[in-house]
């Protein structure tokens, strides 16, 4: 592991070119006696393959990256669409508490009366409790 992790090094602190750390590495584990015959013997070859694992490393890491950001950006569009959701009926319970119509309701909150009919009806359903998780578990299931 010790060449491995002065490769890392260099490549990661001291941010050298992957060749270069290589074979710096290599230099620094023949200078203190670890694998002096084998990185004598095969020094390009040892260069080649610590390039390609490197750049595998990389390709992985770089993968994994994207796959992440996907996830939170998706995570992030969804909670953004509950909180809307979430908004929009705490809004709608006030009005119909009120006893505002559908299209009063509409025309204040500057919605489509066909928008807001759905979360309308279903609110309107939830009375007099107005659970706020039904209602949203309602809708997912209306929207389903």
């Amino acid at each position: 592991m010790t060449f491995v992790n002065k490769v890392r090094y260099k490549t990661a602190a001291e941010r050298e070119d992957v060749k270069l750390a290589v074979l710096e590495a290599m230099d620094e584990c023949i200078e203190e006696n670890i694998l002096v015959d084998f990185f004598e013997q095969h020094r390009e070859e040892v260069v080649e393959v610590s390039i390609y694992d490197y750049d595998e490393e990389k390709v992985r890491k770089t993968l994994v990256d994207e796959a992440v950001e996907e996830i939170v950006v998706k995570v992030v569009d969804e909670a953004k669409k509950e909180t809307t959701q979430l908004n929009m009926i705490n809004l709608i319970i006030k009005k119909v508490k009120k006893e505002k119509t559908l299209e009063t309701i509409a025309s204040e909150l500057e919605e489509n009366v066909e928008d807001i009919k759905v979360l309308y009806d279903i609110v309107i359903e939830a009375a007099p409790e107005y659970d706020v998780d039904k209602i949203m578990k309602k809708l997912n299931n209306e929207n389903d």
